[in-house]
């Protein structure tokens, strides 16, 4: 092969070299400038609820669940390891910001929050700003406590429409969804992800489906399984 042939596949070869390099640069660059966790998504459960078995462990085995009756129920159930769970029945937003030192010291690396029924419910005139203010500023403590885990908020439960009718509860179903529609423009805001629990747990008038629940509000035993499932599916591919 002539010399100047030999020189001219050396540029070349050169030439698609430097191309490849700085393509890879740039990669590298794109993927700095990616958040080293997830922040400010949201999430939607999907799906017809039904009795089944808890499946997804494993995706929780980090995690701390912080919050109230909801979460309670996930201990008491034994689907959640009580270690994890900081919740307790009647709890509300204060109860979370007392323990945050307490999910900073398990060091988990998720973090669910559940709180809002009992704020609008016993929380002496508070109101969808004023709970959803406060559990952003939960949002806020636990990322200064836990820099490094993922943050999600797990919208609120909806009530059945008998509930509402019989003043069985001291909130509607228009507190509920004003205090969701709040919490996922404020804790996403503030660097957490949200997660609408609603849908398939709601009847087309928008209220919880009586079949799903013996209160009003808190659903049925035998769908906790179908909602942490739903919760884990849900994260884990994006949707």
């Amino acid at each position: 092969m002539p010399l100047f042939s030999l020189l001219y596949l050396a540029v070349g070869v050169q030439v698609l070299l430097l191309k490849l390099i700085k393509r890879r640069q740039q990669k590298l660059q794109k993927l700095q400038q990616l958040p080293s966790k997830l922040e400010g998504q949201i999430f939607k459960l999907s799906g017809t609820v039904a009795a089944e078995d808890f499946v997804n462990q494993g995706v929780f085995q980090d995690s701390a669940f912080i919050g109230d009756d909801l979460f309670d129920y996930l201990a008491g159930y034994s689907l959640i390891d009580q270690s994890r769970v900081f919740a307790k029945e009647g709890a509300k937003t204060e109860d979370g910001l007392a323990s945050v030192d307490k999910v900073k010291a398990l060091n988990p690396k998720k973090v669910f929050i559940n709180y809002g029924r009992n704020d609008l419910n016993f929380g002496n005139g508070r109101n969808a700003e004023t709970t959803s203010d406060a559990v952003a500023e939960l949002v806020t403590k636990l990322k200064e406590a836990l820099p490094d885990a993922t943050i999600y908020v797990v919208s609120m439960m909806p009530i059945t429409q008998d509930l509402e009718i019989s003043n069985g509860t001291y909130h509607t179903e228009k507190d509920v969804d004003a205090l969701n529609t709040a919490l996922s423009t404020k804790t996403t805001a503030a660097g957490a992800n949200y997660i609408d629990i609603t849908a398939p747990f709601k009847k087309n008038n928008g209220y919880l489906n009586d079949d799903y629940t013996a209160d009003g509000y808190t659903i049925r035993k035998a769908y906790f399984p179908f909602l942490l499932n739903g919760i884990a599916k849900t994260i884990n591919n994006g949707q």
